[in-house]
C-alpha cells in the first residue's frame, strides 16, 4: 500500500496545525508553571497591599490585559500579530482589588499606603 506524496503532505499539514493550535491553546488558556510559582511565593511572603479606591486590605489579583479569544484569532489568522498581541498580553498584568475589581492596589507601607490605613482604622 502506497500513500500518494500528496496525501502524504495533506497529512503531515493536519499533524502540524494540530499540533501548533495545542501549543497555542495551551499560551493562551493554561496556567503557566512560572506564574503559579511566582503566585505561590508571593503567597507565602503574603505582602499587604490596600486599594485606594474601596480601602480593602489584602493581596491582589493578577490579571492579564487583552482578550484570549482576540489572541487565538490572530495566531490562527495572522501569525505575527498573533506574536505581538502574546507579548504585549504576557507583560501587562495588573493587580485588581478581590473586592471592587478596580486596578488601584498600592503597598499598604507606601506612604500613601499608611495615610488610608490611618484614615480608615477605628480610633
Amino acid at each position: 500500500m502506497q500513500i500518494s506524496q500528496g496525501k502524504l503532505e495533506g497529512i503531515l499539514t493536519w499533524v502540524v496545525a494540530i499540533g501548533v493550535g495545542g501549543i497555542i491553546a495551551k499560551n493562551i488558556f493554561g496556567k503557566d508553571k512560572k506564574f503559579e510559582e511566582l503566585k505561590a511565593q508571593e503567597a507565602a511572603q503574603k505582602p499587604k497591599f490596600i486599594c485606594t479606591s474601596c480601602g480593602c486590605v489584602d493581596r491582589p489579583n493578577y490579571v492579564r490585559r487583552g482578550n484570549g479569544a482576540l489572541e487565538l484569532i490572530l495566531w490562527l489568522f495572522f501569525l505575527v500579530p498573533g506574536i505581538i498581541y502574546s507579548f504585549w498580553r504576557s507583560s501587562n498584568e495588573e493587580a485588581r482589588c478581590p473586592k471592587c475589581q478596580k486596578s488601584t492596589m498600592i503597598p499598604a507601607d507606601s506612604p500613601i499606603g499608611q495615610k488610608i490605613l490611618r484614615e480608615n482604622s477605628p480610633a
